[in-house]
């Protein structure tokens, strides 16, 4: 499982856009898992491309 700790040191600012239902699940999700709503977003991004670029390859 990925930490905040495994995110790489240079960040970039990205504004997204999620429905009002996501917003309210991500921060329950972020709150369970100790992590503020920007560090979990970010943190499941990373993942998420990471997933999707092992997987191409």
């Amino acid at each position: 499982m990925l930490r905040p700790a495994d995110l790489p040191d240079r960040k970039e600012p990205v504004t997204i856009q999620l429905h009002p239902n996501d917003v309210s699940f991500i921060k329950d999700a972020a709150k369970l898992g100790g992590m503020e709503f920007d560090e979990f977003c970010a943190l499941a991004i990373y993942k998420a491309a990471r997933d999707i670029r092992f997987r191409s390859t």
